[in-house]
C-alpha cells in the first residue's frame, strides 16, 4: 500500500460504523484509478479526503446495512475540485479529460476537448485526436465526439459494442454500465451477441484489480439467469477453474456467489474442488469487514453445504475436515468470535463418529469445541441469530479461545 492509498484510507474516520467496508470500497476504486494516483502523489490525494469523507458519495443500501461507494459522484467531484487558492482546478485538463472517458460523462468529455482544441493553434483536429490515446476508453471518447468513430478497429461491428469492450479492457464498472445501456437501444444487435459480451465481461480477468468483483457482479446483474450455466461452462474453459465464483466470494459478494454456485452440477466440481470451495467460503466469512455481511455468508453457505446431488462431496469434504488441522481453523475461529452460523452445526452434527475421534487424535481442543456443538441439538427452525446466541452461550468464548491458543503454540 502506497502513501497516497493510506491518505484516502484514512478519510474514514475510525469510529464510523461502515469503517471497513468503506475502506474496502476506496481499494476498489484506487486499483481502478492508480494510473492517474500514482501521477498525483501524496499531496492531491490530501485534497481527496474531502471528497471521501462527504456523505453524499456513500450509499447504504437499507435492507443489508451495506454501503457503497457512489463513483459517479465521486468522478464528478474530482472534476470541479480545487486547488489551494480556490480558483484554479487541482487536476489538469488532460488528467479531467482521462476520468471523464472513464466515468462516461458526455458534456464534460465535450467541454473539456473544446478547451484542448483552443490550444491547437494551426494544427488540425485530427492530431489533437490522435494525442489523447491513454487508454482504450479515451481513444474511443475521442474519435466519437468528433464523429471519427470509422477510424477505429470496429471488425465490422457497432462502435458500442467496441466502447463496450473497451470498458471491459480497462475494468471501468462505470463505462460498462453505460455502453450496455446503449446498447440496449440498438435493436440492430441481436441478444445473443450482447449476453456473450456480458459473459466474457465476467470472466476476462484483463489486468489485475481488485475490483474484478465489480465486472462481475454488474454482468450478473444483466445477465438471464438461465445463462449462468452457460457463463460458467466459459469461465472454467477460460480460465481453468470458476474464476467469477471465486472472485465473488474473495470479495464478499456473497450474494452473487450464491445465486452463481447453485447452477452448478455435482460433475461440474471435483470431491476436492467442493472442499476447496467450502474452505474457501468459510475464510471469506471469517475475514468480512463488518458484520453486516454474516447473514449473506452464512446463507451462501448453507446453499452450497444443502446444494442437491452434492451428497458424496459433502462426504469428501467432511473428511477433509477430520483429518486436517488448517481446514478447521475458520470453524473454530466463527465460534471462538460468537459469528457461528446454523449452517456450522449442520455441518459437524453430520461428522461420523470415526471422523471425530480422528480431530480428538489430531487435536484435543478443537474436538471439545465440536463436542460442545454437537451435543447442543439446535432445533432446524431456529433462525441463524438465534443458532449465534446458542452456540455463543454454550461455548465459553474466553474458554474456546484459550484452547485454541493453546494448541497453536503446540503445533
Amino acid at each position: 500500500m502506497d502513501n497516497a492509498e493510506k491518505v484516502l484510507l484514512a478519510s474514514v474516520k475510525e469510529d464510523d460504523p461502515h469503517k471497513e467496508s468503506k475502506r474496502l470500497e476506496i481499494k476498489k476504486w484506487y486499483s481502478v484509478y492508480w494510473p492517474l494516483m500514482e501521477s498525483w502523489g501524496e499531496r492531491k490525494a490530501l485534497f481527496f479526503q474531502n471528497v471521501f469523507s462527504n456523505k453524499i458519495c456513500w450509499e447504504v443500501e437499507n435492507a443489508s446495512n451495506q454501503v457503497t461507494l457512489n463513483r459517479y459522484t465521486i468522478g464528478k467531484r474530482l472534476l470541479i475540485l480545487k486547488a489551494e487558492d480556490g480558483q484554479k482546478n487541482l487536476l489538469n485538463l488532460f488528467d479531467r479529460y482521462r476520468i471523464a472517458c472513464w466515468c462516461c460523462f458526455e458534456e464534460e468529455i465535450k467541454a473539456i476537448f473544446e478547451e484542448f482544441k483552443s490550444t491547437l493553434g494551426n494544427k488540425p483536429v485530427e492530431s489533437l485526436v490522435k494525442g489523447c490515446n491513454k487508454g482504450a476508453l479515451m481513444i474511443y471518447w475521442s474519435h466519437a465526439i468528433n464523429n471519427q468513430e470509422h477510424q477505429l478497429k470496429l471488425n465490422n461491428e457497432h462502435p458500442y459494442v467496441y466502447a463496450f469492450r473497451c470498458a471491459m479492457i480497462e475494468k471501468h464498472v462505470e463505462a460498462l454500465e453505460f455502453f450496455w445501456n446503449k446498447l440496449q437501444l440498438i435493436d440492430s444487435i441481436p441478444l445473443r451477441r450482447k449476453e456473450d459480451l456480458l459473459m466474457e465481461a465476467a470472466y476476462n480477468k484483463g489486468h489485475f484489480s481488485t475490483d474484478n468483483v465489480g465486472m462481475v457482479d454488474f454482468c450478473l446483474r444483466y445477465l438471464r439467469e438461465d445463462k449462468y450455466y452457460e457463463l460458467l461452462k466459459r469461465d472454467f474453459r477460460q480460465n481453468k477453474c470458476y474464476y467469477t465464483l471465486s472472485i465473488l466470494r474473495r470479495n464478499y459478494s456473497f450474494e452473487s456467489a450464491k445465486k452463481l454456485f447453485k447452477h452448478l452440477k455435482p460433475e461440474d466440481l471435483s470431491y476436492e474442488e467442493y472442499a476447496t470451495s467450502m474452505f474457501s467460503a468459510l475464510n471469506s466469512i471469517v475475514s468480512v469487514p463488518d458484520d453486516n455481511f454474516i447473514e449473506f455468508g452464512s446463507d451462501m453457505l448453507a446453499s452450497m453445504w444443502n446444494c442437491p446431488g452434492f451428497e458424496t462431496h459433502r462426504q469428501h469434504y467432511l473428511h477433509d475436515l477430520s483429518v486436517r488441522l488448517s481446514s478447521r481453523d475458520s470453524i473454530v475461529r466463527l465460534i471462538r468470535e460468537n459469528k457461528a452460523v446454523k449452517v456450522l452445526s449442520e455441518i459437524i452434527n453430520s461428522l461420523s463418529q470415526e471422523q471425530m475421534q480422528s480431530i480428538m487424535e489430531l487435536n484435543e481442543s478443537e474436538y471439545k469445541v465440536f463436542t460442545r456443538v454437537r451435543d447442543k441439538q439446535l432445533d432446524n427452525s431456529v433462525g441463524d441469530s438465534m443458532v449465534n446466541q446458542s452456540l455463543g452461550s454454550l461455548l465459553n468464548v474466553e474458554t474456546v479461545q484459550q484452547e485454541v491458543t493453546d494448541v497453536r503454540s503446540k503445533v
